[in-house]
């Protein structure tokens, strides 16, 4: 098997760092609806209500966090970070005189890769914005 190239190592990174921001926000979607629905119900059995409400906003904050990270630069799995070397493995590529077909569809793929994780950090842009 040939050895993956930086193009294709730059797009994998960038769709894995996609994928692991969207779970977290299906999480954080999750929490912010935990809390509602625990917010809405009657004192259960035990009267420890505030105490589940406090440890799903905990969990809520964490996971937002979390979240939020992927879109700093600097951070360790900085999605920003990853489009930016992405962008720099596509333009290297495109460079070369001659583009092979496979190289081609690398490109494509690549280029799909950071329209989605553009568009995911507008997403969390306008989450954080919403949360200050």
């Amino acid at each position: 098997m040939p050895k993956a190239s930086p193009l294709a190592i730059a797009t994998r990174t960038v769709v894995n760092y996609c994928k692991d921001a969207t779970s977290y926000y299906a999480e954080y979607q999750s929490d912010v609806s935990a809390i509602a629905k625990a917010q809405s119900s009657a004192d259960d059995e035990l009267g420890n209500k505030s105490s589940t409400i406090a440890q799903l906003e905990k969990a809520k904050e964490e996971t937002r966090t979390t979240y939020l990270g992927y879109f700093h630069k600097n951070e360790k799995r900085s999605l920003p970070e990853a489009v930016e070397r992405l962008r720099e493995e596509i333009e290297k590529v495109e460079e070369k005189e001659e583009v092979s077909e496979e190289e081609k569809e690398e490109i494509e793929r690549a280029n799909e890769a950071v329209k989605k994780a553009e568009e995911l950090i507008k997403e969390g842009a306008k989450l954080a914005e919403d949360e200050e």
